[in-house]
């Protein structure tokens, strides 16, 4: 099979994040509501006691807020590997892209370095074409050793972080 398609394959369990992270939500405002009612002068201890909930809290909703990224930038894409010619296309929905390996400059690799899933689903692909275009491929896609027909011998940048977000010029400030 000289021919390789690859498409988004989507989580199946978004919706658990998001019911835990409104149970956590809940319990954090009853318990902050029976703190201040109870003990309106030692609401700094309250507070000290709910921190690690609401960073709890934040790293959930972060966990929904990155999966929906990564499903609006890699949801609608294919991406083909022609093995006998080496090539890579890229159609999103709307355009098509080849890409051969003389185009390629280098890769970045966003990788997480969170301990099981739902971290792990955070890493995803950069190509950095010569020309300075950038192409992102999620690892719900394909990864580095699906693409390595087109991918060896491309200098790889490496970056890893707890979760990746997906740096896109729609989501950045400064591109």
């Amino acid at each position: 099979m000289n021919t390789q398609y690859f498409k988004y394959k989507k989580h199946t369990d978004t919706w658990f994040w998001t019911i835990c992270a409104i149970f956590l939500g809940g319990i954090l405002a009853v318990i902050l509501a029976k703190g201040i009612i109870g003990n309106p002068n030692q609401i700094w201890k309250v507070l000290l006691v709910l921190s690690p909930f609401i960073f709890i809290l934040f790293t959930l909703i972060r966990i929904v807020i990155y999966r929906q990224a990564y499903e609006r930038e890699g949801g609608n894409k294919i991406v083909i590997l022609d093995k006998e010619i080496p090539k890579l296309i890229i159609h999103d929905g709307i355009t098509k892209k080849e890409i051969l390996p003389s185009e390629i400059g280098h890769l970045k690799l966003f990788e997480s370095y969170g301990d099981g899933p739902p971290f792990t689903d955070f890493t995803y692909i950069e190509i950095v074409l010569k020309t300075g275009e950038s192409i992102i491929i999620p690892d719900r896609i394909a990864n580095t050793s699906d693409l390595s027909p087109i991918l060896k011998g491309k200098r790889r940048i490496r970056k890893k972080r707890f979760m990746n977000r997906i740096k896109t010029p729609s989501n950045t400030v400064n591109n």
